[in-house]
């Protein structure tokens, strides 16, 4: 996907005709929208929960050999490359 990053300095916000076009495949009569800057923040969690938390991290690290490991990052890879060529 392609992203357009600009740095808004008070002035009108310009983005070409071509740009829009071409590299974004946006046609006459397609809408853009702008959204608000995200601010993410970290959720409160209570100490119960952070520990149950941690422990199902635990018992899911546990289920795994690291055999286990090395074919999901083999299919990981596998999937990429799919992905890739296809673009």
């Amino acid at each position: 996907m392609n992203t357009l990053e600009l740095e808004y300095n008070g002035d009108d916000l310009i983005i070409s005709k071509e740009m829009v076009e071409q590299e974004f495949g946006l046609l006459p009569g397609d809408r853009l929208e702008i959204r608000p800057k995200l601010v993410l923040v970290p959720l409160k969690r209570t100490p119960e929960d952070l520990k149950a938390i941690e422990e199902a991290c635990q018992d899911l690290r546990q289920a795994f050999e690291p055999a286990d490991l090395e074919d999901w990052e083999d299919a990981r890879k596998a999937l990429w490359d799919q992905w890739q060529s296809q673009l």
